[in-house]
């Protein structure tokens, strides 16, 4: 029985909005709120490795859990989890920031997926073609929702960073505990509720055992996580550094994001005309181009343009290669595969979260971001290789 009139797809567009504003305002400050209280890198760095291991442990058992216990019921406590960690990290203090670290694993691998899985089984049976226009329909208003609300974060973050940056937390907080309220009132919906863990996870390492080309994705995929976690762990102090006024973060973020949004919408049209592999793999060789620009420029202007560049190759790259890695995945276990890419890829990014940071402090963080160019130079290469063997499989 429902449990709200309001129409699903509504309720999947506030939520979508909301997490990009919360997820804005947090994701603009938050390692230079760290810096300002007195942590390193090397130290900012070992949080996300607390958050990546935790997420890529608590993945495929909450997935479970949402489907055996209900999806809203998932929601909700995802929500109050994240809500919980933002909290902690408004205190300042060093052992509620790991706590917070955790909470938030704990809240984002509880909605990751289970959302776009209520979603869907709320609309209708996915074997019909109208059914299936609608859901890309909703998708696709929900993730240019998700961008608004990344958009007006920036504004928001700033007149919050003005007053004190830990408001910035609070109000991520409000907002996560307000959706938390809001996913109550979802109906509630189940998946199979006899799902094996091990089940899933033995058919899945089979498939990937068996690809030659999928195992290569997932290697590329793994270390293409280096250069995108080296960017969001030294964009923020590379901008300061260089001069930029930490007041300012919030509106540059807005910029990238409306950058990787309206890329993300071309990205649709450039897909019509060139394969998405190929696509993602020529945004990995632009990508590592626009990352030597740091630290041969050094300086402020070159550094945003570098940054810029980078926001358009990972809003046409990122939908190129989900595309893509849909063409690799047999429909009966897409969502199982897609999890274990997850969970390899929070593995990665969080070992390289717990060295990056000292890493680069030692050698100076401008010349840090060759470690990102090469990396995203490598997993252009093993990209192009998986890319090659699929052509060929095809051609036989």
């Amino acid at each position: 029985m429902k449990t709200y009139d309001l129409r699903p797809d509504i309720q999947y567009f506030i939520i979508s909005f909301s997490t990009g504003l919360a997820e804005g305002v947090y994701g603009s400050y938050f390692v230079i709120y760290f810096l300002s209280i007195g942590l390193d890198l090397g130290t900012v760095g070992i949080l996300q490795l607390i958050f990546f291991l935790s997420l890529a442990f608590l993945d495929f058992p909450t997935g479970g859990f949402a489907d055996i216990k209900g999806r809203r019921l998932c929601l909700m406590l995802g929500f109050s989890g994240l809500s919980a960690g933002y909290l902690a990290f408004s205190t300042g203090i060093i052992h509620f920031l790991f706590m917070g670290s955790f909470l938030c694993a704990i809240g984002i691998s509880m909605i990751s997926g289970t959302l776009e899985a209520w979603l869907v089984d709320e609309i209708g049976d996915v074997q019909n073609e109208n059914v299936k226009k609608e859901i890309r329909r909703i998708l696709s208003t929900g993730n240019s929702l998700f961008t608004l609300g990344s958009l007006l974060s920036g504004p928001i973050g700033w007149m919050l960073a003005m007053k004190d940056m830990r408001l910035i937390f609070f109000f991520a907080a409000v907002l996560s505990a307000g959706q938390a309220v809001f996913s109550s009132l979802l109906n509630e919906n189940y998946g199979n509720r006899k799902i094996s863990y091990i089940g899933i996870m033995r058919d899945s390492l089979k498939f990937i055992s068996s690809s030659a080309a999928l195992k290569l994705y997932f290697i590329a995929y793994s270390i293409s996580q280096i250069w995108f976690a080296h960017f969001i762990l030294t964009w923020q102090p590379t901008l300061v550094e260089f001069g930029l006024k930490k007041e300012m973060l919030g509106l540059i973020y807005s910029i990238l994001m409306a950058l990787m949004g309206l890329s993300s919408y071309l990205a649709g049209r450039i897909m019509r005309k060139i394969s998405p592999g190929f696509l993602a793999i020529l945004m990995g060789l632009l990508a590592s181009g626009s990352l030597t620009l740091v630290p041969l420029g050094r300086c402020i202007l070159l550094s945003l343009l570098s940054f810029f560049l980078l926001e358009i190759c990972i809003g046409i790259g990122s939908p190129a290669g989900a595309a893509w890695r849909n063409e690799l995945i047999p429909q009966e276990m897409r969502a199982s595969l897609i999890s274990a890419l997850s969970t390899v890829a929070s593995v990665s990014a969080g070992i390289y979260y717990w060295i990056g940071g000292s890493l680069a402090e030692a050698i100076g963080i401008p010349t840090s971001f060759l470690i990102a160019s090469f990396s995203t130079l490598l997993s252009s290469t093993v990209f192009a290789w998986a890319y090659i063997i699929q052509k060929r499989r095809e051609l036989k």
